[in-house]
């Protein structure tokens, strides 16, 4: 299952960030200010965040368009940003970029490469994101203070993802491999402390995605089979102290829900995704029983 972003059709995910702690419900804004966090040239199709207008531009390097993916609870926002008049977002030529206090800096790639996007940071400004090698395939990597790691692979893989990076300072993404059908095949990962490890997927399912980590090291994804064949749905699952769960098995039977993918997870253990009930595609919010 090589992860798809647009796996389930046209539906708003109102995700709960995962390095959030619990807290009292906010006031709902009745509307917002908009602050234009520039691109690497101060060209058109900038990143937005909703905050007091400042005015102030990145220094010019030629990008004309930039998208912010991630922001942590100070504020500071990550994502990628186009180097070149010429470059599009996604391709060689686009770099990460962390914004704070009113500037944009590049983070560079790897060495031989030419692309990066953060897409993950967390309270300490730990940044998890992609960036390619040398030939072209991205490999997940980390953004520490100054220092770019590459999270390296479990043997026979060749691509790697970043999704999330938790407070604790786990990432969660999934790791590739070209199988012999020529399709890319999945699986989950999570690292910490140096370590990337595979976390496996369900019996009946090969492929798996992690796709959102807490501070408490419990990770939620999916699992299922290459671009849904045999007609197999995608499942929504939670990786939680070295067991993986199908979330459908952990719901009431009778909801009419199923559950095909979870896309986030905060300190309270609340899971938001997507899956369809009766037929219709929804979004969803799990809360702990408990709750």
């Amino acid at each position: 299952m090589h992860r798809r972003l647009a796996s389930v059709p046209a539906i708003l995910l109102v995700g709960l960030c995962g390095s959030a702690p619990a807290t009292a419900a906010q006031p709902v804004p009745t509307a917002y200010t908009v602050t234009d966090l520039g691109t690497y040239g101060d060209y058109v199709n900038r990143a937005t965040v909703g905050a007091m207008v400042t005015g102030r531009t990145s220094a010019a390097m030629g990008g004309f368009a930039s998208a912010a993916l991630a922001i942590n609870a100070t504020g500071h926002v990550v994502g990628g940003s186009v180097t070149g008049p010429l470059q599009r977002l996604g391709r060689a030529g686009t770099h990460a970029f962390l914004w704070t206090e009113g500037t944009m800096t590049d983070l560079g790639a790897l060495p031989g490469g030419s692309f990066s996007v953060a897409v993950g940071i967390n309270v300490a400004d730990q940044i998890a994101g992609d960036a390619d090698v040398p030939g072209g395939e991205p490999h997940a990597v980390l953004w520490d203070h100054g220092s770019l790691i590459d999270l390296g692979m479990p043997p026979g893989y060749v691509r790697s993802h970043a999704r999330r990076i938790s407070d604790a300072g786990q990432i969660a993404g999934w790791v590739e491999r070209t199988g012999l059908d020529g399709i890319p095949h999945a699986r989950a990962f999570a690292y910490s402390d140096g370590t990337l490890r595979e976390l496996g997927t369900l019996a009946d399912l090969p492929e798996s995605n992690a796709l959102g980590v807490n501070t408490a090291g419990q990770i939620v994804g999916t699992a299922g089979t290459v671009y849904g064949q045999n007609d197999v749905h995608d499942r929504a699952v939670l990786w939680n102290a070295g067991l993986v769960m199908d979330l459908n098995t952990l719901i009431p039977a009778d909801t009419g829900w199923e559950l095909q993918s979870a896309e986030d997870i905060n300190n309270a253990g609340q899971i938001v995704g997507a899956g369809t009930i009766r037929g219709q595609h929804h979004a969803f919010l799990l809360s702990p029983a408990a709750w």
